[in-house]
């Protein structure tokens, strides 16, 4: 993983967070991405190493395309995409549904 580029969107908490830190030991390139720029900032000053910040909400594709275009040119070639929210959200929706099996 030395010196590729890692986009991780939910990177400001919980699972985000660990794999953000896994994979700067692992000596990546990272942009991390999230809604708070205030956790972003701590995240990338815990970690230290070469990082990018994007603020946004994947659930905005405009402002997703914005983000990614206003990385640095030798930012833009991304090599492992990490979702976070996604999975948090299906996981939510998986958890509704579940629950309503045994209340039927």
């Amino acid at each position: 993983m030395k010196n590729k580029i890692v986009l991780i969107t939910g990177a400001t908490s919980g699972i985000g967070w660990a794999t953000a830190q896994t994979f700067n030991k692992a000596g990546a390139r990272l942009i991390l991405c999230g809604r708070r720029t205030e956790k972003l900032e701590a995240l990338a000053k815990e970690i230290g190493g070469n990082t990018q910040l994007l603020t946004f909400d994947v659930r905005d594709k405009i402002a997703v395309f914005e983000a990614i275009e206003s990385l640095p040119e030798d930012w833009k070639r991304i090599d492992v995409l990490v979702t976070m929210q996604e999975m948090h959200t299906d996981w939510i929706q998986y958890k509704q549904q579940t629950s309503k099996i045994g209340k039927q």
